[in-house]
């Protein structure tokens, strides 16, 4: 997958001369980009933290515009490096949208579907409904099966915080029917928001209970994946 390729940067004018003249190359001679970057690694403790980052995003930029094949490493590396500029405010935006941008000019809609849903998931974390509701309208009506649980969760978030409550109440229909057990106790979650709206006291009830029992299975998993953890760790 061309992970790295969707992570442009957006370089500040106090990084070092070396990492923007790399980001400029990278866009018309990538090889060239490539060459100057490996004899600026040689130098990477004359740098800050900050600078360090922005060369571990061109490194991984420069190996997406050459078609380096990544391995499971480059991919875990470049969502480190995603993580690392999400938490950034308006830098971290910025980083999502020519994500999204180069993904899609990649025609990689896996990609693409990845990256609006990790936007989608920042924005719901600042409580900015709208954005969410304008990030994955396009792509719910055709949302593959890997992502469509999901995506639907987030949707339904959003639905029931902005009263769009029969919409939401179908997507946590799908989350109960094809769910993981997180999925149908957030799906419960957000259904006593719909039953409480309408005044159904016999339904809140009803879901209070069933929610009640997913969090009860999802105690007893965790509680068996703490126990294999500990054996795994005497043995």
């Amino acid at each position: 997958m061309a992970f790295a390729a969707a992570l442009f940067s957006c370089g500040r004018p106090d990084y070092p001369t070396e990492l923007l003249s790399v980001d400029s190359l990278s866009e018309v001679r990538p090889d060239s980009a490539k060459a100057v970057l490996g004899r600026v690694g040689q130098g990477l403790e004359a740098f800050d933290d900050d600078a360090r980052w922005y060369y571990r995003l061109l490194r991984l930029k420069v190996r997406g515009k050459v078609y380096d094949a990544f391995s499971a490493a480059d991919s875990a590396e470049a969502f480190d490096v995603l993580a690392h500029y999400r938490g950034g405010g308006d830098s971290a935006l910025c980083y999502f949208d020519r994500a999204i941008r180069c993904a899609k000019s990649l025609r990689d809609s896996v990609l693409v579907n990845g990256f609006v849903a990790s936007l989608a998931s920042y924005y719901i974390s600042v409580k900015d409904y709208r954005k969410v509701d304008s990030c994955l309208a396009p792509y719910v009506s055709h949302v593959n099966v890997v992502d469509k649980i999901p995506i639907y969760g987030m949707m339904a978030v959003v639905c029931m915080n902005t009263g769009r409550y029969e919409e939401g109440y179908l997507y946590c229909a799908e989350m109960l029917s094809e769910g993981t057990i997180l999925s149908k106790q957030n799906a419960c979650r957000l259904i006593l928001l719909y039953y409480s709206h309408h005044g159904d006291m016999a339904s809140v009830s009803k879901y209070v209970s069933l929610l009640s029992e997913y969090t009860d299975s999802l105690d007893k998993v965790t509680a068996k994946d703490v126990v294999a953890r500990m054996n795994a760790s005497y043995n």
